[in-house]
């Protein structure tokens, strides 16, 4: 029910055939509210509830901060056999010979190259590049401006910051962290974390 809904659920309402019927949230204090238009009906512990009911089709996760949250919360989808949605922005280009799996969220303005392969339960921000013959795995998550050249590879549950560009070939592995402003040209291992060093100053302009 937070940010994360708010741009899944404008990407599903640019479908005329879409039909969003609820959010599910597990904060409280949104129950009984609207987002768009779109109630929220309570805690997520109540989707076996609405699923054995016939309330919906198909669910996805739009949390987009927390890796575990977000794979916790498709699991148990997918252990009542919920089937997941996509939600991609009409904006999105996507290439001859690409694979996309389930339960993706795609924003504005993101390009899939030719050949490319996406799995399941990503949250790609707007503006990312993902090149062609790069294969992603599942529960990514990325901030706007992510760039990768062609035969990327990339594990599952890796979080990707804001404005990164991954050189050719580059392989980065499972339970990553990548940090806003990378520019990767070695490969990393699985449970590594990248942050760069950043030196700069911030000061007032003087004015007479």
């Amino acid at each position: 029910g937070g940010f994360g809904a708010m741009q899944v659920i404008d990407i599903l309402l640019n479908k005329p055939l879409n039909q969003v019927v609820g959010v599910l949230d597990d904060n409280s204090d949104l129950k009984d509210t609207k987002i768009f238009g779109i109630p929220v009906f309570g805690g997520t512990n109540e989707i076996k509830k609405y699923w054995d009911n016939n309330s919906f089709d198909k669910a996805i996760v739009s949390i987009s901060t927390n890796i575990p949250v977000r794979k916790a919360l498709y699991d148990n989808c997918k252990s009542l056999n919920i089937p997941m949605a996509n939600a991609i922005c009409p904006s999105v280009r996507i290439n001859r010979h690409s694979f996309i799996g389930e339960g993706n969220v795609i924003c504005s303005f993101v390009h899939i190259g030719t050949c490319a392969s996406i799995g399941n339960n990503n949250f790609i921000s707007a503006q990312t590049n993902i090149e062609h013959h790069n294969v992603w795995g599942s529960h990514i998550t990325t901030g706007p401006n992510c760039s990768t050249s062609s035969r990327v590879e990339v594990g599952d549950c890796v979080k990707l910051g804001t404005g990164i560009f991954i050189q050719p070939g580059i392989a980065i592995g499972e339970n990553c962290l990548i940090s806003s402003g990378s520019v990767i040209t070695r490969s990393i291992p699985n449970n590594h974390a990248l942050k760069i060093k950043l030196s700069y100053d911030i000061k007032p302009i003087n004015k007479k």
